[in-house]
């Protein structure tokens, strides 16, 4: 078996456009440490590889985005959420995920679900503070994906017009792609390798102006398996904020759970409110906030990974929870109607034949995903809780059964002093801390906040497992509390307790964790011939870090695929 190697080398020329007014939102600090006006507030920008552009449902599509926002905003006081979804040409997510991002921007891995249909699809990446702006300005890039087990809709793609979506124009490669001219060279030891055998290849960029450190990607794929058209920064300008104000705020912090509380049916804004939220199972967590005067609330999620069971409650007797919808929900332009050419059939059929045994022997080991599933609600009880190690612990089968929860707190737990004044019962914590007084505890069964005390005390000891006791003062988010009284129940499921108020439990995905694929190393040999290896991406380097007239050298090994393979470098220059 022969591969032949073929060289080509994008730079990606694109220009900033800066700029749109925006009322209503203050800007943090930096942007006037930098000269911006608060008036002024840009879009961010980013642009969007990916290994290749035809893929087969079941595999993972190998990103890298490219921050290319304004310098000011390529500070940690900006975005450091990412969202990357993979939209069918119905505009139908079929695969989401959230990823950290920062000054260089993001890369990482989606899995393509197995049920995909055969068509034309487009990845999207965009930072929640993207979504005041036109989805025009997402980075999006445009792909196919095949699946013999589930071939196009007859009546073929259409947009939301419901009518058939046209072919989208050849692009104007000329005006954004550079290609080789000499300055930047890509060299391999030889034009053909057997297979299994170490690929040394080089790279010596040109001196002058570069791109800056981790600024590169480098791709080695079927050749016709990436398409540079799909690469297009766009040539549009920039759209004003929808109502010249910002309805959705950079997550500075990390990943944010926002949304509205309303009351009269939905007609009027709960102002200051106090909104509650948990993370349930392991990495418990909890913050508390008070909506603004539009009933507004903003929850910045510890950084985690995977899928998360949230509860969020509001103190309201007739209000209801809306929150925000954690992707976006607008989109851009149409996608062509699916269609392969002759010679991309072929290919096609050797995509999915190598997705298929790759998922029966995995030659690759398998990248985390976690873009999708669910976890039911539950608690560890083992886990550390949020608020660290208690004072005190009591467990409940230690001790001779009492009737109430009342009574087994008045008789072991003489820090915790229940009051019932006017009708209303409350709990207080006391401790050599004398300001402890002057704030009501955080009281939570199975780490979800309680609001109904007196029918909290009504639970029996059949339902408690154990009580945790914090007497110290406590604050999250700009709530601040005279300590924690923290109950466990046995089973895990708030058994013999009923919530009340606005309450919703829901699952929710945190970051993707997802890391580099280890391709195979044949150093030693040929490996293990009874393992198939017939991987369609050969190699992929997201982050490729060279100074202006240096020669980079990687290694790499071919799989048992005959045929001709392309190396894409691509890049952004230091004008953009």
């Amino acid at each position: 078996m022969k591969y032949r190697i073929s060289h080509i080398t994008r730079i990606i020329l694109l220009a900033f456009l800066h700029g749109m007014y925006v009322n209503g939102y203050t800007a943090p600090p930096f942007l006037e440490r930098n000269g911006l006006s608060i008036a002024k507030i840009p879009n961010e920008r980013y642009l969007l590889f990916t290994d290749r552009t035809m893929y087969a449902a079941g595999e993972k599509i190998l990103f890298r985005a490219l921050n290319l926002s304004p310098a000011a905003m390529k500070t940690p006081e900006w975005s450091r959420v990412l969202y990357l979804e993979l939209l069918n040409a119905s505009h139908v997510a079929v695969a989401r995920a959230k990823y950290i991002t920062g000054r260089h921007g993001s890369s990482g891995a989606l899995f393509i679900p197995a049920t995909t249909q055969t068509g034309n699809y487009y990845l999207r990446a965009y930072t929640r503070w993207m979504r005041n702006y036109s989805a025009d300005e997402y980075a999006s890039v445009g792909m196919v994906i095949i699946n013999p087990n589930n071939p196009p809709a007859r009546s073929g793609q259409q947009n939301n017009n419901g009518k058939p979506a046209a072919e989208l124009p050849a692009a104007d490669s000329g005006n954004y792609l550079a290609n080789n001219s000499g300055d930047f060279r890509i060299r391999t030891d030889r034009d053909e390798y057997p297979a299994r055998s170490k690929v040394r290849l080089e790279i010596e960029t040109p001196a002058g102006n570069i791109p800056s450190a981790y600024e590169y990607s480098v791709s080695v794929v079927p050749a016709m398996a990436l398409e540079t058209r799909a690469y297009d920064p766009g040539k549009h300008e920039f759209s004003a904020i929808s109502g010249n104000s910002a309805r959705f705020y950079p997550e500075t912090r990390g990943i944010t759970l926002s949304g509205r509380v309303m009351k009269n049916g939905r007609q009027d804004p709960s102002d200051f409110t106090v909104v509650h939220s948990s993370i349930l199972g392991k990495g418990s967590a909890y913050a508390g906030f008070r909506t603004n005067d539009q009933g507004e609330f903003h929850i910045v999620l510890p950084d985690t990974y995977g899928p998360l069971n949230l509860f969020v409650a509001a103190e309201t007797e007739n209000g209801e929870i809306l929150i925000d919808n954690d992707y976006s929900t607008e989109h851009a332009g149409t996608v062509a109607v699916y269609y392969l050419p002759e010679k991309e059939k072929e290919l096609a059929t050797e995509i999915m034949f190598g997705a298929q045994v790759g998922s029966a022997y995995d030659p690759v080991p398998a990248l985390a995903d976690t873009s999708s599933g669910t976890v039911s609600i539950e608690t560890d009880n083992r886990a550390i809780p949020f608020y660290g190690p208690p004072i005190k612990t009591i467990l409940v089968d230690d001790y001779v059964a009492l009737p109430s929860l009342e009574e087994f707190i008045v008789e072991l737990l003489q820090e915790i002093n229940i009051r019932r004044r006017k009708g209303e019962t409350s709990i207080f914590v006391q401790s050599i801390h004398k300001d402890l007084i002057l704030f009501q505890p955080l009281i939570l069964y199975d780490y979800i906040p309680v609001f109904d005390i007196e029918e909290f005390l009504k639970l029996t000891p059949e339902d408690v497992q154990r009580i945790e006791l914090v007497n110290a003062i406590f604050a999250r988010g700009d709530l601040t509390f005279g300590g924690i009284v923290s109950v466990f129940s046995r089973n895990g499921a708030l058994s013999g307790y009923k919530l009340t108020g606005a309450s919703y439990f829901f699952d929710f995905e945190a970051y993707n964790d997802t890391k580099l694929p280890v391709y195979p190393d044949y150093s030693g040999g040929e490996g293990d011939r009874h393992i198939p290896d017939y991987r369609n991406t050969l190699f992929w380097e997201p982050h490729l870090s060279a100074e202006t007239g240096e020669t980079k050298t990687m290694e790499f090994y071919t799989s048992d695929r005959p045929g001709e393979y392309t190396i894409m470098i691509r890049g952004i220059s230091g004008e953009g």
